[in-house]
């Protein structure tokens, strides 16, 4: 009976180091992995401000596009006049 008890002593005593080997291996994981959650969290977060901000700037943009085609539209049809106006002028 001592000889069981000091064999599955030594036997639990050798599984016990690759036990607290990987313990510590799941533990260095887990803390990695949490910094690069955060890590990746803070670069959503950037793009998605600066994603916001290029929103933003196409709003902007297709504002100012629709403003300049309203005016080539009214400068053209101010154009086509005068040239019509000079044509007639010249028979």
């Amino acid at each position: 009976m001592d000889r069981f008890i000091d064999i599955s002593t030594k036997l639990a005593a050798t599984l016990i180091i690759p036990l607290v080997i990987w313990g510590v291996h799941l533990e260095v994981e887990l803390s990695v992995a949490n910094a690069e959650r955060q890590a990746l969290r803070a670069e959503v977060t950037r793009l998605d401000s600066q994603n916001r901000q290029v929103l933003e700037s196409v709003q902007e943009n297709t504002l100012t596009l629709r403003e300049l085609s309203t005016m080539m539209l009214h400068v053209k049809s101010r154009v086509d006049e005068i040239r019509n106006d000079v044509r007639g002028a010249n028979p």
